[in-house]
């Protein structure tokens, strides 16, 4: 099923993919959040926008755990890289 971009800002701007802290956090997988954030960026989307639209009015714990969960996301794309090269899979510049 195909989706546009309303689609993926709707699913993203949630606790599910920006606060590290909430129990939302864990309901669904990192591979399949970077996999929606990457969907919605090849659509066009705009990331810093759709961040700076959840951290609007939030408390000053959940602002602060977005760039957390960013380093999350970060560092499991550097150990799926390093996994890749255990493989042999050659890594795209």
């Amino acid at each position: 099923m195909l989706h546009d971009k309303e689609y993926f800002e709707n699913l993203i701007n949630s606790r599910k993919y920006w606060d590290i802290y909430s129990s939302e956090f864990n309901s669904i997988t990192t591979d399949e959040k970077l996999l929606n954030i990457a969907e919605y960026l090849n659509l066009g989307g705009n990331l810093h926008y759709l961040i700076s639209v959840y951290k609007r009015n939030k408390r000053i714990d959940i602002r602060n755990a977005v760039s957390q969960s960013i380093e999350f996301f970060l560092e499991e794309l550097a150990d799926d890289d390093i996994l890749f090269s255990a493989l042999g899979h050659p890594m795209k510049n």
